[in-house]
């Protein structure tokens, strides 16, 4: 394979991913203090739930358009366990994840949740094991496990 990107472009994508990379535990916290606000009550009207169950803590209203059911979709995201352990991430691969919303391409909660949300919205969510791998252990998900997830739909 020839490699056809400049010294410029490889130096702006290395630059791009050390940048996203540093924001990760700012990121982390921010996420780890919303899900404890959230259980404690202290959100109230930023939180909504989806019609399959997913909570859905806005951040950041987007004033982009809604997602359409097989748009593309472009995330930044954090994957958590509900006691703060991560098991993945877009910010340490400098690259977003893009996926077609509403093909089941994604688990059933963080499609729904995407599904719901206009682009440049910033939210954490809140997946029942039911709509995430359910019984199934998935590498450092064990079964049975809630996730959370801080989202940026681009």
């Amino acid at each position: 394979m020839i490699d056809t990107e400049s010294p410029a472009e490889k130096a702006a994508e290395e630059a791009k991913m050390k940048e996203m990379a540093s924001q990760l535990p700012t990121l982390q916290a921010a996420m780890a203090t919303t899900l404890a606000d959230a259980k404690a009550g202290k959100l109230g009207a930023s939180t909504t739930m989806t019609k399959g169950g997913v909570k859905v803590i806005t951040l950041t209203k987007g004033t982009g358009a809604a997602m359409q059911t097989g748009e593309t979709a472009k995330v930044n995201y954090i994957g958590t366990l509900l006691d703060g352990t991560k098991f993945d991430d877009s910010f340490s691969r400098g690259a977003t994840l893009d996926f077609p919303v509403g093909v089941g391409r994604m688990i059933p909660g963080f499609d729904e949740a995407v599904g719901t949300m206009t682009h440049g919205t910033k939210a954490v969510i809140v997946v029942p094991s039911a709509l995430g791998y359910g019984d199934q252990a998935n590498g450092p998900i064990p079964a049975k496990s809630d996730l959370a997830f801080y989202i940026e739909l681009l």
